[in-house]
């Protein structure tokens, strides 16, 4: 994500409306890539939180599961 749109949540979290979209555009991102490419040259670089919620957004119940993720976990992140 370049700088420009990096996240910055303050203490206690509370992402402004840009952060919500940068997050969004981000995540949307990797799962266009996810759906190109496939999983295997992307997912040891995202963290499990990333790779879940790209996994929910892509219906992919076999990467949630092995991430111990459902959907409940997922969108309480």
């Amino acid at each position: 994500m370049p700088d420009a749109n990096k996240i910055t949540w303050g203490k206690p979290r509370k992402p402004s409306d840009a952060d919500r979209d940068a997050l969004r555009a981000d995540l949307l991102a990797k799962a266009r890539t996810v759906r190109a490419d496939g999983w295997a040259a992307h997912r040891d670089e995202w963290t499990n939180g990333e790779a879940a919620v790209v996994a929910y957004v892509l219906g992919d119940t076999e990467v949630l599961t092995e991430l111990e993720e459902n959907e409940g976990t997922v969108l309480c992140r």
